[in-house]
């Protein structure tokens, strides 16, 4: 018997809620067009750090010219093609490949370097998925926002609930895009029990009634008048990439694993429960920046140093807390001391952000967090030279880390913003081993070390 204060609570709480896994609409994503695509990125390399509006056109000129592009009509014109360009650049933006920052210039991540420059494709679209975080700042709608989770581990764990059967699309549609976070998979999966408890009619009349429910907005109506409509249009773009490995099979109206691949997939999900964590990336150019490292993936470690490098003490702490207790990080460091650090450097970083002239004679600040592809710099400065001067907070990291870091903001600087760039990194302390580190670099003078440090003293008074 059908439990209609359920399936009505369902009906509200759909129709009320517009957030689901949004994919923008761009081209297929199969092995065929996965080599099309690198031939089209390789062009793309060529325009790096140009600007896009200035020269969409030519690329897709170039596209034109040497046979790869597509023509979706006949007596096309080349003015037209900018719309394949946008769609292309859809498709990088997805991948993590290829990015147009706010100036309109043109990147090409270290991800897709590696993507131009190999054959195995494959693995790096499902390295790729496995990092792949929804929501994440390359979207603009607010209502995406309280969605927090890996949606292609999120589909594979619901897949491998329903090994037998697989999934019906609408019960993806219903069900399984609508989810927020991993918290939720056992209330999605009894969804779908539910929903196959129906007959063939009430789920056509579930559906309608869905339909029948307007979302609100100015203008002419479209075929997303309601929400149900809009993720059914969205849902094929969506699958199109969450389902790109073979170990999902989508035939007809069914998604399935394939069942010569249920250990390994249990292995994926495993793993990826125990060491993958959401991160809050503030903007869109730290996701790319992270997204589009090819040595990075959704580690804790990577998670702690993120919310280091911003200085977020609230999400450090929550973060160093569940590494400890799943002993995935070797800290060593007692959590009173590790908190004491993070106020420090936060101290810090908001008193240089008002006394530059007390760190070195002359510097002025451009921007605390600056935004890289290849990381946030703590602080970005110029001197009285009008040379920048790229300020890095040692943060307890290793003397390796910290000059890692450093090289490669000044190397970023140096490629797109001017050549005249120097580094200093303050510590407290500064140890021997930095010291030795520094030595190491070929050109002492453009990372000098600075060492701080806070005196508190409380006395009583009255």
């Amino acid at each position: 018997m059908i439990n209609k204060d359920y399936w009505n609570k369902f009906i509200k709480s759909f129709t009320t809620d517009k957030s689901y896994w949004y994919v923008p609409k761009g081209k297929t994503i199969n092995q065929e067009n996965l080599f099309l695509l690198r031939e089209q990125l390789k062009i793309l390399k060529k325009y790096e750090k140009k600007d896009w509006r200035e020269y969409q056109k030519v690329y897709t000129d170039e596209l034109n010219k040497k046979k790869l592009i597509e023509h979706r009509a006949k007596g096309q014109k080349p003015s037209d093609y900018t719309a394949i360009a946008r769609m292309l650049k859809v498709i990088f933006d997805l991948l993590g490949v290829a990015w147009v920052d706010k100036e309109s210039k043109v990147y090409i991540t270290s991800t897709g370097d590696e993507f131009i420059k190999t054959n195995k494709l494959d693995q790096i679209v499902k390295k790729q998925l496995l990092k792949y975080q929804f929501y994440n700042p390359s979207y603009r709608e607010e209502y995406f926002r309280c969605i927090k989770l890996f949606p292609h581990l999120f589909l594979l764990e619901i897949l491998f609930e329903f090994y037998k059967t697989g999934i019906s699309k609408d019960e993806y549609v219903l069900s399984v895009s609508r989810a927020k976070s991993h918290e939720q998979l056992s209330e999605k999966i009894e969804l779908i029990r539910k929903f196959r408890e129906l007959s063939r009619s009430q789920r056509a009349s579930l559906i309608s009634k869905l339909e029948k429910v307007k979302i609100k907005q100015k203008g002419k109506s479209s075929r997303r008048s309601s929400i149900y409509n809009t993720i059914f249009l969205n849902h094929s773009y969506s699958l199109n990439f969450f389902t790109y490995p073979e170990y999902i099979k989508v035939s007809n109206n069914k998604i399935i694993l394939a069942k010569n691949r249920l250990k390994e997939v249990e292995s994926l999900i495993k793993e990826h429960r125990e060491k993958a964590v959401y991160v809050d990336f503030e903007n869109e150019k730290d996701w790319l920046a992270f997204y589009g490292d090819f040595e990075k993936g959704s580690s804790y470690l990577n998670a702690l140093n993120y919310y280091e490098d911003k200085i977020n003490i609230n999400k450090s702490l929550e973060i160093f807390r569940e590494a400890k207790k799943k002993n995935l990080i070797p800290l060593e460091e007692k959590e009173e001391a590790y908190i004491e650090a993070r106020i420090k450097e936060k101290m810090l970083e908001d008193f240089l952000e008002f006394k530059l002239d007390e760190l070195e004679k002359g510097l002025t600040l451009i921007r605390r967090q600056y935004p890289t592809l290849v990381g946030p710099i703590d602080i970005l400065a110029k001197d009285l030279n009008g040379n920048y001067v790229v300020i890095e907070l040692k943060k307890g990291r290793s003397s390796d880390r910290v000059f890692g870091q450093i090289t490669r903001y000044i190397g970023w600087i140096k490629d797109n913003l001017n050549p005249n760039v120097r580094g200093i990194v303050v510590g407290s302390p500064i140890e021997d081993k930095l010291v030795y580190s520094r030595k190491g670099l070929n050109n002492l003078e453009r990372v000098k070390l600075k060492e701080f440090n806070f005196y508190f003293k409380f006395s009583d008074k009255g």
